[in-house]
């Protein structure tokens, strides 16, 4: 029997809490993956907390990418936060924040299943349910190709919103005239459309539990949150009309293709083995594939179990949790996406159908609890190991495309991203011989010629790379990546009018592109533009103001005044702005030398000294982190920041000499 002490109980919950934070403790430091670049690493909108109302206001500002201009304020101000905190592209504060909301999402969900539970048969017992449901929702490894992949956070807030406001409409039934219930559904509808699938979940919960499977009586209350819903989600889809692009092919084919493919999530619950953060799945060429029927005979299944359920209350958790997992996949299984498939789609839809699972099995037990508790032990163990394993997959480029490459090797842009990765590496001949293996797979993808053409020029085939950046252009004439990589290249071999004339013309395909203008302003100044330089810096400070690249540039003065890249009206304060602006960008050599340049300048710089030891604590260089901080403090000697410095850094110094002893 499971212990029923409310202590016991609390100190269970907190252990697993704590398994938890271990199973995950390998992914705090994980890589920026895929669309994480274009939404946050090169978004200029959320490098600046200046930027936040645009955030809110406009879709554009989600991304730099054309046809991705997504209305989700409140992760694209999330992401502007913890960019704020990192205090540039450190993923470490990225994963905290999202590892912090899974967490909150759990315990909605433990609050949400105790309640079903209660509900369908009230029992001492039902809290240890529910919480073995929470913890193998935590512990599953499909959750871990959420967790991981930062942009996709948008999808816990999604869940976060339904189940905070189903849980307030259940357990505090008192504000429901104030319709408070429907605040967080609403901010979940601003991180992501799905969320407004609220309105079915809340109707069949309703319908099941509270009007006795009388659906007119259930529809007439559930009308507030039909009109709420509503409502958010046209405003979402007003704001995203010319801004997204859902990239599928054939609507009808791909909609013939999710009933397969909700039988790929279905099963997934219980044999996770395939997952892979890019499918190489196609969907279907006629009705006549024998995956539509197939398919559809398993949705129908579904459908009818839940159908079949309903109709016993002690049963009626599983009709709920089917319910939620095929109501949930509904916007993803009709809008025609890029991808048939994808494994963090499951998220959402599994809140849902663990709770069905779980609950089956509990009546399928009767009252066996001991063999019960020894098999969901054995259960949450076999997660939680394949689940660390699974982070180790998303730690870097490298690991995760690799793995791609295995799980779907019918991917082109698996085999892609894996030769990008191998480029930066320093590998362009590995690289390329990835890229040709992606080139008959994927042969109209515009980026997989930009990098062949790349991994070309690096290996001195000037033919071929522009053959291959000119492809490029031809595929995708509006996307500035296209540009920016020919100009770069081009500018590489000395031929700058041309690549600034290109660079122009992808500024003006995407003013969002930081790439490009940083690139662009460069090139002004070599070719000794004033006007233009000056334009063009000003209007990319105003978009991304603390940019360490454009701040150095503002002090770079136009050629035929003086040599490119040589420093004009020099100041000891613009210098030590760069220099903080490269600490904040984790740039700690660069820090060092504008601090140095700065006393040049001005040798009594008391603020100078303390960047510089700022600068050598963070490179643990603690020696001269201390010598710098003195200096700062001889200076100044009531300078606290300077005094912090020096306190850490003898800190650190005495702990390593320490662990020598």
């Amino acid at each position: 029997m499971l212990p029923r002490g409310g202590k016991v109980f609390f100190v269970i919950a907190a252990l697993m809490l704590a398994a938890l934070v271990g199973v995950y403790a390998n992914h705090f430091h994980n890589a920026f993956h895929f669309d994480d670049f274009h939404t946050i690493i090169n978004n200029p909108y959320v490098h600046s907390l200046s930027n936040l109302p645009r955030l809110v206001e406009d879709p554009r500002a989600f991304s730099v990418m054309t046809g991705h201009g997504s209305f989700r304020p409140l992760v694209a101000v999330s992401l502007a936060i913890d960019y704020w905190l990192a205090k540039g592209g450190n993923p470490f504060w990225f994963q905290v924040t999202t590892f912090v909301w899974f967490v909150v999402q759990l315990v909605l969900s433990f609050l949400l299943y105790e309640s079903i539970m209660d509900k369908a048969a009230a029992g001492p017992l039902n809290r240890w349910f529910a919480l073995f449901a929470a913890a193998l929702f935590g512990f599953h490894p499909v959750s871990a190709e959420t967790v991981n992949y930062i942009i996709q956070r948008a999808e816990i807030y999604c869940a976060v919103g339904v189940l905070l406001g189903l849980v307030l409409y259940i357990r505090a039934p008192g504000l429901r005239r104030t319709g408070i219930y429907l605040i967080p559904v609403v901010a979940g509808i601003f991180c992501k459309a799905p969320a407004a699938m609220f309105v079915g979940i809340l109707l069949t919960y309703i319908y099941l539990f509270e009007e006795d499977a009388n659906l007119l009586r259930s529809v007439k209350r559930a009308i507030p949150a039909f009109a709420v819903c509503g409502a958010a989600g046209a405003l979402v889809m007003m704001k995203e009309a010319g801004t997204f692009t859902p990239g599928g092919t054939d609507p009808w084919l791909y909609r013939l293709t999710q009933p397969w493919i909700t039988l790929h999530y279905f099963t997934s619950l219980f044999w996770p083995s395939g997952l892979t953060a890019d499918s190489d799945f196609k969907i279907v060429e006629s009705v006549t594939d024998w995956r539509v029927l197939v398919g559809t005979v398993f949705v129908a299944g579904l459908c009818a179990t839940a159908w079949f359920t309903a109709k016993y209350m002690r049963m009626r958790p599983i009709a709920f949790g089917l319910t939620w997992f095929l109501i949930a996949l509904l916007p993803t299984a009709w809008a025609p996406l890029s991808e048939a498939e994808n494994d963090h789609r499951m998220f959402f839809a599994f809140v849902g159908l663990t709770l069905a699972a779980v609950w089956a099995v509990l009546l399928a037990a009767g009252e066996d609890r001991r063999s019960l508790a020894v098999a969901a032990a054995v259960v949450l163990a076999v997660c939680a190991y394949a689940t660390h394993e699974r982070n180790r997959v998303w730690r870097t480029e490298e690991s995760l495309w690799r793995d791609v490459t295995e799980k779907s090797p019918g991917n082109g842009r698996g085999f892609m991203n894996y030769g990008l990765s191998l480029l930066e590496k320093g590998d362009p001949k590995g690289a390329l011989e990835m890229f040709n293996r992606a080139l008959p797979l994927t042969p109209g993808y515009s980026l997989l010629h930009i990098n062949i053409a790349i991994a070309d020029g690096q290996l001195g085939r000037d033919a071929e790379a522009e053959r291959h950046f000119q492809e490029a252009l031809r595929m995708a004439p509006g996307d500035s990546a296209s540009y920016y990589y020919f100009a770069r290249w081009l500018s590489q071999k000395g031929t700058l009018g041309p690549a600034a004339a290109m660079l122009e013309r992808g500024v003006e395909k995407n003013p969002s592109d930081m790439l490009c203008r940083t690139l662009l302003v460069q090139l002004y100044a070599q070719l000794g533009n004033r006007s233009q330089f000056d334009k063009l810096l000003a209007e990319s400070l105003r978009m991304a103001p603390t940019d360490p690249e454009l701040l150095r540039l503002r002090t770079v003065n136009v050629a035929g005044v003086m040599a490119p890249g040589a420093l004009v009206e020099q100041t000891p304060e613009r210098l030590l702005d760069i220099s903080l602006a490269y600490y904040q960008a984790k740039r700690y050599e660069a820090s060092i030398d504008a601090a140095r340049q700065s006393l040049k300048l001005n040798p009594n710089y008391a603020e100078a000294y303390n960047n510089i030891a700022a600068s050598e604590n963070a490179l643990g260089h603690y020696s001269e982190g201390i010598r710098a901080a003195h200096e700062a403090l001889r200076l100044k000697p009531d300078f606290v920041l300077a005094r912090n410095n020096l306190a850490w850094a003898v800190s650190q110094q005495n702990r390593s000499r320490d662990r020598r002893d």
